[in-house]
C-alpha cells in the first residue's frame, strides 16, 4: 500500500547504484533529490514518474545525477509512482494494480485515497520551495516527435518548452493534472519526450533536464503552438481492439499502426479503423468546455472510422489496456490551432 510520504534521498544515493530500477528498489517508495546551486536562492522542479510506465524522466535524472552536476540553480526532483515502476516487470504499470492514476489525483480531496494523499503532499512541498519553473516529464504512449503541454500560453512556458522540444500544445481540457493545479502559481509544462521504449526519448529527457539546470536564465528558442486538443475516449465497457483490417467482435477496432498518425497532420478521409454494429455510438470527443465535438471530428464510411477534417493527431496508441483506461488520442483539428 502506498502513502503519502516522500523520502529525501542524497544525491549520492544515485551515484551508488549502477542502474536506476536498483536506485527505485533502494529507495522504496516515492523519493525526493535536493542538489544544491550556484545560485541558491532559486529553486527549479523537476518531477518524473507520475506514471509508472513512462521512465525516460528518471533514467535522464539517475544520469545526470550520477554525473555530479553543479547547477545554476537549485534543483529539486521528485520521483513518484515507485511502486507502479518497479513492477514486476519494471516500467509496466501505469498506476499500482488496482489504484487511480497519480496524474488524475490533483485538485481533489487529499483524503479520497493513498494517490490523492500523496498528490496532496507533492503540492504541499512544491509550493514550499516557492520555485521559478516546475517541468514534469513523461513518455507518450507510442512512438512520436517530444513535444510540451501546458495550460496557458506564455513566454515562460514556451522558454521551458524549448529546453526539451519545438512543439507546445495548449490545452483547456481539465483532468487533474499536477500542471493544472500549479496554473496560477508558477510556470509549469509537461514534456512528452516521446515512446517510452524509444532510446531517443531518454536523450530528449537527458539533454532537456542539462539545458533546464545548467542555464542561468531560461531563455525561448523557436517553437510550434498547437491550441485546443479534443479528448477521443471509449464508453466504459466498450471492445476495443487493433488490427490490419476488419473482423472480430470489438465495438471498435484501431489500426494497429495508427500511431504513424502522431503529428501526421492527418487529412480528412484518412481511416483509422474500423466500426462494430454500434457504429460510431461508443466513442466520445470531449472538448475543453465539455461540449460532444464526435460529429464536427469523425464519420463512418462502409464500416471504416475515417476523419472528418484535417487533423493532427497526439498519443495515438496501439496498447488496448491505456486506450482504454484512458483515451484513445487526442486530436486538434488543423483550422482550430494546428499546424498549418
Amino acid at each position: 500500500m502506498s502513502d503519502a510520504r516522500i523520502r529525501g534521498v542524497a544525491a549520492q544515493s544515485a551515484r551508488a547504484a549502477e542502474d536506476v530500477t536498483g536506485w527505485l528498489a533502494a529507495a522504496g517508495g516515492p523519493l525526493r533529490v535536493d542538489v544544491p546551486g550556484i545560485d541558491d536562492a532559486r529553486v527549479r522542479i523537476v518531477t518524473t514518474l507520475l506514471h509508472g510506465n513512462e521512465p525516460s524522466g528518471v533514467r535522464a535524472l539517475h544520469r545526470w545525477l550520477r554525473a555530479r552536476p553543479r547547477p545554476a540553480t537549485r534543483m529539486v526532483a521528485f520521483v513518484l509512482s515507485v511502486e507502479a515502476a518497479l513492477g514486476p516487470p519494471p516500467f509496466a504499470q501505469r498506476a499500482r494494480r488496482g489504484a487511480r492514476d497519480l496524474n488524475r489525483c490533483f485538485g481533489g480531496a487529499a483524503d479520497a485515497d493513498a494517490e490523492s494523499a500523496l498528490a496532496a503532499e507533492l503540492l504541499r512541498q512544491v509550493r514550499e520551495l516557492e520555485p521559478e519553473a516546475v517541468v514534469d516529464i513523461h513518455n507518450t504512449s507510442a512512438r512520436g516527435p517530444a513535444y510540451a503541454v501546458v495550460t496557458r500560453d506564455d513566454p515562460a512556458r514556451r522558454a521551458l518548452t524549448t529546453q526539451f522540444a519545438s512543439r507546445m500544445v495548449v490545452t483547456d481540457l481539465r483532468l487533474g493534472a499536477l500542471i493544472e493545479a500549479l496554473e496560477d502559481e508558477v510556470p509549469a509544462v509537461v514534456i512528452e519526450c516521446g515512446g517510452a521504449s524509444d532510446p531517443d526519448a531518454d536523450s530528449v529527457a537527458l539533454a532537456g533536464l542539462e539545458r533546464l539546470a545548467s542555464a542561468p536564465a531560461i531563455v525561448s528558442g523557436p517553437v510550434t503552438v498547437l491550441h485546443h486538443p479534443r479528448r477521443v475516449e471509449l464508453d466504459p465497457g466498450a471492445r476495443l481492439a487493433y488490427a490490419a483490417g476488419p473482423g472480430g467482435n470489438a465495438d471498435v477496432t484501431l489500426d494497429a499502426d495508427i500511431g504513424r498518425h502522431n503529428f501526421g497532420p492527418a487529412p480528412a478521409g484518412t481511416r483509422l479503423g474500423w466500426l462494430g454494429p454500434r457504429g460510431l455510438a461508443p466513442i466520445r470527443v470531449r472538448a475543453g468546455d465539455g461540449r460532444e465535438l464526435r460529429d464536427e471530428l469523425l464519420e463512418t464510411s462502409g464500416g471504416e472510422l475515417r476523419l472528418r477534417r484535417d487533423t493532427q493527431l497526439l498519443m495515438a496508441t496501439a496498447d488496448v489496456a491505456i486506450a482504454t483506461s484512458d483515451c484513445l488520442f487526442y486530436a486538434i483539428p488543423i483550422d482550430a490551432g494546428g499546424e498549418p
